[in-house]
């Protein structure tokens, strides 16, 4: 065996060496990407979750909303049949009391 052949030989064996390290580097790596994948897909996961829970509580909200609405228009319709029956009232025992004034006025 030659110098030539020995030094070829030699730096065959330091690539094989090298091409050996790459792969288990890049082995090491692309574990590494898929751990961090994992974890992204579990946080966007978890955000996912959040969103509908908070969606769903703001469509609680809003059906609540919706009644309380529906109540106080009730309400204000009430009062304000109320209030007419009131003056209704007022009016009727003042014609009253001016009837029975004017009858007092008669009598006299």
């Amino acid at each position: 065996m030659g110098p030539f052949e020995f030094f070829s030989l030699a730096i065959m064996l330091v690539m094989i060496i090298l091409v050996v390290i790459a792969k288990i580097f890049t082995g090491q790596r692309v574990t590494m990407m898929k751990v961090q994948i994992a974890q992204v897909v579990h946080i966007r996961q978890e955000a996912y979750h959040r969103l509908k829970s908070a969606q769903s509580q703001k469509g609680v909200a809003d059906q609540g909303q919706k009644v309380l609405i529906n109540k106080k228009n009730t309400l204000i319709k009430k009062i304000a049949k109320l209030k007419a029956e009131i003056d209704a009232m007022e009016k009727d025992e003042s014609a009253r009391k001016q009837r029975t004034s004017m009858r007092k006025v008669d009598l006299d």
